[in-house]
């Protein structure tokens, strides 16, 4: 069999539990406008039992190369994402997520804000999962078109540990991620990108925002999910500022965030009594930061159990792009 041409943008998407969403997220990428030649590799962190089963219903065209690679060694996206870095084929590589879903311009916008700038981070909008669910292909696609506003590119904005940049929506060039040693692995409640951007602006790479390179965020709908959600990406924050000692470089843990949990509850107790004005989405997603944050703090600062820090583990597996067979259907496994 003749070796197929190398793709142009290597898409790398962490898979974990991976449902029905990733069907639609790979439809939504098999799909792409005046996209280059890309390959799509879906890094298999575990509990993927119907991996390749799902893939072998999908229709891929010539231009796309779906493959399958092995990165259940170590718990979490940060590992999975450098294992995708390492085997990817091509110079330029593009991240979403197994739940989310690309705007029809994804991909070509990726290579071409990639031959101006090192790294990328795309724009949101924001769904219910049950609302996406809802919704056929074609409708989730008009959805995204519609709500995507498409700023000129512009420096990316300060997030928490650095310039704002959502790992499950950018694109870098790979030798710059290489050159910062790629997603701490250690990390694996989250937060990688919140380190992997703290470190970029360390090195002095810059970040742009393309708002037109956009997404859809599924949300959890689910109260208990959202909690869920929030209470980890506010631990996530503290594991990755307490890997770098970057307390004073993050905001929200200059000060101790025990009093914004205060705050929180004293905000929910308003609503409850009817003395303010009712948000119980916003309040249950503040208060359960507040209390991610909380309890990292107390594990991490006020204790002094310093994270532990695994940058780069993952990347040092030797690519093997060029291994294995590929079938007419264009899915390979590593």
């Amino acid at each position: 069999m003749h070796e197929a041409p190398r793709p142009s943008l290597s898409v790398i998407i962490p898979c974990f539990r991976s449902g029905e969403p990733l069907r639609w997220q790979l439809e939504a990428l098999i799909g792409q406008r005046c996209a280059p030649r890309r390959e799509v590799l879906l890094c298999d962190n575990g509990g993927n039992p119907a991996l390749t089963r799902m893939l072998g219903e999908l229709e891929t065209p010539d231009d796309i190369l779906i493959r399958v690679v092995d990165a259940t060694d170590h718990r979490g996206a940060a590992y999975a994402r450098n294992r995708g870095i390492a085997e990817a084929q091509a110079d330029l590589l593009a991240f979403c997520d197994d739940d989310d879903l690309v705007h029809p311009d994804w991909c070509r916008l990726a290579v071409d804000l990639l031959a101006e700038h090192p790294v990328v981070s795309g724009g949101i909008v924001v769904m219910d999962d049950v609302e996406v669910a809802e919704l056929g292909p074609a409708e989730r696609r008009a959805v995204l078109e519609e709500r995507t506003i498409a700023a000129p590119v512009r420096p990316a904005g300060r997030g928490s540990l650095g310039p704002a940049l959502m790992g499950g929506n950018f694109a870098a060039r790979r030798d710059v991620l290489l050159a910062v040693g790629g997603f701490d692995a250690a990390l694996t409640l989250g937060g990688e990108d919140n380190d992997l951007a703290y470190r970029l602006d360390r090195a002095e790479i810059p970040v742009v925002d393309a708002g037109g390179m956009s997404i859809i965020y599924a949300r959890p709908s689910a109260l208990r999910d959202r909690v869920r959600v929030r209470r980890l990406a506010g631990r996530a924050l503290v594991e990755a500022a307490s890997a770098r000692a970057a307390w004073m470089q993050t905001p929200e843990l200059r000060r101790p965030p025990v009093a914004e949990l205060a705050r929180a509850g004293g905000a929910l107790a308003a609503m409850a009594l009817g003395a303010k004005r009712r948000d119980w989405a916003g309040a249950a997603d503040r208060a359960a930061t507040a209390w991610g944050l909380t309890q990292g703090w107390v594990h991490r600062r006020l204790l002094g159990r310093r994270a532990p820090s695994s940058v780069g583990l993952g990347l040092e597996q030797e690519a093997q792009a060029s291994a294995g067979s590929y079938s007419s259907s264009g899915i390979a496994r590593h």
